[in-house]
């Protein structure tokens, strides 16, 4: 969850450095308004100095645009004044403090416009220039409008009336569409004391919570002014939302334990000056982006400490272990996200300037893409980072950054593999490279031959890359600010099973391969790793997972923070996520526009549209409403940007109508693919890659594409469509 906050106050040191404070735990998003209902007008510097002092702290900022000049006769303002309004924001100085821009009362019943077409092209006016949209009706609107939006406020409201719409129904419509907030105002402090007050307010967090609103904020301040400064148990709020992460030692003993986030301490007060509250009448109230709740600040939280050396334990088992699902503190996003991935090229300017809520890029690589992020001018807190690295494979590209920047030797370390396999008296075969051995299972399939499948069918081995290589890559990782890791390959189960390895002579002690359980206990123990340096952390395609659970009981599909697929739609089996995740978890996925697969019982070849895909993902809703796709297009060698779905299916003119029956074999390109990508300006390789072909050079395509069984590939019709 993050807090929606409208921030309706006049510029004053006092009462903006009382909010300021609470910054640091990168939580809130502050609606800000000049002297007129809109951009400042006058007394420019004042405003921005402390507008800046609000976003230096890790506040993200929207400007506040109302869009009626007639709430009761429901008549839209002129389009092009509100335009200029947007534009008034973009000017110099206040620009490049700006998240985006949060349009007040929203009516899907305009009386002298189309509402759809009006406020299509104010989203267009804030996402052209690299903003987030959020839209005020303050209740239900349709889906069809609500996605134009990155957020839009789903209730604005007393408190009092909070209880009976959860009574009737209350939720997140359109949480497939866009986030939701909820801005409720009037709940007075509870006469029992704080703790009571405390309490309350925690339950309506965890009601907003569970009705799969992203945002939330409560006050006891009341109308007509509402939003003129900050509620009295503000504290409160903050720490049921978002608390101060208590420290924690990271896995497994020797490291140091990661720095809690700065901890406010003053008391908020409201500024003793008259704030302005603009004059429309239905009182803004937004939310942020939609997904990710707010942008981390740049600077780790833990400190990167040696690598461990390795436990006598037969089976990793770090410390801490944060308990089912994130700890407080860490990044669990929901609903749908704007996100880039790029692990190919060292080129990320082109991904900066679309302005995504959320960026993967190789662990590697970050130091690279923050020096182009300044560069364009796009401040680490606009998104969060998402590091990669292969959690299940030896890659030799990575061996040397490995040995320089966290001490972790491969030659070393499968020495130690053999050393611990003898001594637990198992027979593993040579050391020295050899597959099967005491450190890796086998080759990885081609184009990616020159990665080994590491031997986590082994308690000791799983142990030793836990400690040597696991946790120095995420402590790595935490000491550049990511935050959180995309842990590849960690399906061996399905790729080197047990039945891979029936032929190998002579046998070795133990049968060699890769079960479920394995898998689960290597996982778990990634998992709670990251956790334990503060790291959010996602599960990466091994969709067999999602119904299962670890050892200790808690269900995969609640402990990962987030999720990321690789060709669900190409492969017919995005449900999986809809029918095993209980919460509105985001989950990004991607297809590959110049991936040529053989469609339906007739074995035709093709390859998927986007203008087919993207409106069949954007209208995914789970079976609960929940595991929210946002969709990427990109070409397989990674490179470059990939094509949003949503910001596609939001510009003018597209039709974003699902095909008929909902069947996926209808959006494949028939024949040839050498057109598909360039028809809608994604770029990548110069030319599509043949099947088995190398990746192209320059970067390496750190990309494995999940192995699919042979009952994967047999058609299923998508769920809610037909």
């Amino acid at each position: 969850m993050g807090v929606f906050l409208p921030w309706y106050v006049y510029p004053d040191t006092a009462a903006y450095s009382a909010l300021a404070a609470y910054g640091p735990r990168c939580a809130i998003h502050a609606i800000v308004t000049g002297d007129a209902s809109g951009p400042p007008r006058t007394n420019l510097a004042t405003y921005i100095t402390e507008f800046k002092r609000l976003a230096d702290s890790g506040i993200r900022l929207y400007g506040y645009v109302h869009t009626l000049s007639d709430v009761a006769t429901h008549t839209a303002r002129p389009l092009s004044a509100v335009q200029a309004d947007i534009a008034a924001w973009y000017g110099p100085g206040l620009a490049e403090l700006l998240t985006g821009v949060f349009l007040d009362e929203v009516d899907p019943a305009l009386s002298n416009a189309k509402a759809w077409d009006y406020y299509s092209q104010l989203a267009e006016a804030v996402q052209a220039r690299g903003g987030r949209v959020v839209f005020n009706p303050g209740t239900q609107i349709a889906c069809s409008l609500a996605r134009l939006s990155d957020v839009y406020v789903r209730f604005e409201d007393y408190a009092a009336d909070w209880a009976p719409g959860l009574g009737a129904g209350l939720r997140c419509d359109c949480a497939a569409q866009s986030s939701c907030a909820a801005l409720l105002h009037g709940l007075a402090p509870a006469a029992a004391g704080a703790a009571a007050t405390a309490a309350a307010v925690a339950r309506i967090v965890s009601q907003a919570d569970a009705r799969s609103f992203s945002y939330v904020f409560v006050t006891d301040r009341v109308m007509p002014d509402p939003w003129d400064g900050l509620p009295s148990y503000f504290a409160a709020l903050m720490d049921t939302v978002a608390p101060v992460r208590n420290k924690q030692s990271p896995p497994p003993s020797p490291p140091k334990p990661p720095s809690p986030s700065p901890s406010p301490s003053p008391s908020p007060s409201p500024s003793s000056k008259p704030s302005p509250s603009p004059s429309p009448s239905p009182s803004p109230s937004p939310s942020p982006s939609p997904s990710p709740s707010p942008s981390p600040s740049p600077s780790p939280s833990p400190s990167p400490s040696p690598s461990p050396s390795p436990s006598s334990k037969p089976s990793p088992s770090p410390s801490p272990t944060p308990g089912p699902g994130a700890s407080g503190g860490i990044w669990r996003p929901t609903g749908p996200l704007r996100w880039q991935w790029q692990l190919s090229g060292d080129n990320f300017r082109p991904l900066l300037r679309s302005r995504p809520q959320v960026v993967d890029v190789d662990v590697d690589n970050v130091e690279q893409l923050l020096q182009q992020a300044a560069e364009v001018g796009v401040s680490r807190q606009d998104f969060k980072l998402i590091c990669y690295f292969s959690a299940g494979t030896y890659e030799p590209a990575r061996a040397a950054a490995d040995l320089s920047q966290r001490q972790v030797s491969w030659p070393d370390l499968e020495k130690a593999a053999a050393a611990a396999a003898a001594a637990a008296g198992l027979s593993v075969g040579a050391g020295g490279g050899a597959k099967p051995g005491p450190l890796y299972l086998q080759s990885m399939d081609p184009p990616f031959g020159e990665e080994l499948w590491l031997s986590v069918d082994l308690d000791s081995t799983q142990q030793l890359l836990l400690e040597k290589v696991m946790i120095p890559r995420m402590q790595y990782a935490a000491a550049r600010g990511c935050d959180g890791v995309e842990l590849d390959n960690v399906d061996a189960y399905d790729n080197v099973p047990p039945a891979s390895f029936k032929s190998v002579t002579p046998a070795q002690r133990p049968a060699r391969g890769v079960t479920p359980q394995a898998q689960l206990a290597f996982n778990a123990a990634l998992l709670d790793a990251a956790h334990g340096l503060g790291l959010s952390a996602g599960l990466k395609n091994a969709l067999d997972l999602l119904g299962r659970s670890f050892a200790d009981g808690r269900r995969v599909s609640d402990a990962y923070d987030w999720f990321l697929n690789e060709r669900c739609w190409e492969f017919n089996e995005c449900d999986a996520y809809g029918d095993n995740i209980g919460w509105p978890a985001s989950v990004m996925a991607v297809e590959y526009c110049d991936s040529v697969r053989r469609f339906g019982a007739a074995g035709s070849q093709g390859v998927l549209r986007p203008d087919c895909v993207c409106p069949l993902a954007n209208a995914f809703v789970g079976a609960a409403g929940n595991a929210t796709l946002s969709h990427l297009i990109k070409t397989v060698d990674l490179q470059a940007l990939g094509l949003d779905c949503r910001a596609y299916c939001a510009a003018p003119g597209v039709n974003c109508v699902p095909p008929a029956g909902g069947k996926v074999a209808r959006c494949k390109e028939p024949k040839s693919v050498k057109d598909v990508c360039p028809r809608y300006g994604i770029t990548g390789a110069k030319s599509p890659a043949a099947p088995g072909a190398p990746p192209p050079a320059g970067g390496g395509n750190k990309r494995k594409p999940p192995r699919r069984r042979a009952s994967e590939y047999d058609f299923r019709v998508w769920r809610g469509h037909e």
